[in-house]
């Protein structure tokens, strides 16, 4: 299964439960989205979408905290999240996804980003 569907499962799985969706792109895209899902719930999806990789790679990290800064000026709090990188070795191509726990003016929410490349340059020669 190509990078780009198993991002369209992802974003699936959860447009129910999400207050914004955006996808763009075809062979290169990215899609954002904003949700109430717990991030136990989210990297749950994305792990059973990402499932039991036979001819690809995963690579799962953890974030602690962090912060957007956004002209010069600190925004938006990173309390958590984690971040993947899947690898499909037979269709060339590859997501990032990062998931984090996102609070700003007393409201949290968690933020689904995804980025995929169908003919990345990371499978040339």
């Amino acid at each position: 299964m190509t990078a780009r569907r198993r991002a369209e499962k992802i974003v699936e799985s959860i447009r129910d439960r999400a207050e914004v969706v955006r996808i763009v792109g075809d062979k290169r895209g990215r899609a954002y989205v904003k949700t109430g899902l717990s991030m136990e719930d989210a990297k749950q999806i994305v792990e059973d979408v990402l499932g039991r990789v036979e001819e690809g790679e995963v690579v799962k990290m953890s974030v602690d905290r962090g912060v957007f800064i956004d002209m010069g000026s600190e925004t938006v709090e990173i309390t958590g999240g984690a971040i993947y990188e899947y690898y499909d070795y037979p269709t060339s191509s590859h997501l990032y996804l990062r998931l984090l726990r996102l609070r700003y003016l007393g409201r949290e929410w968690t933020a689904v980003y995804i980025d995929w490349d169908i003919d990345s340059p990371w499978w040339s020669d």
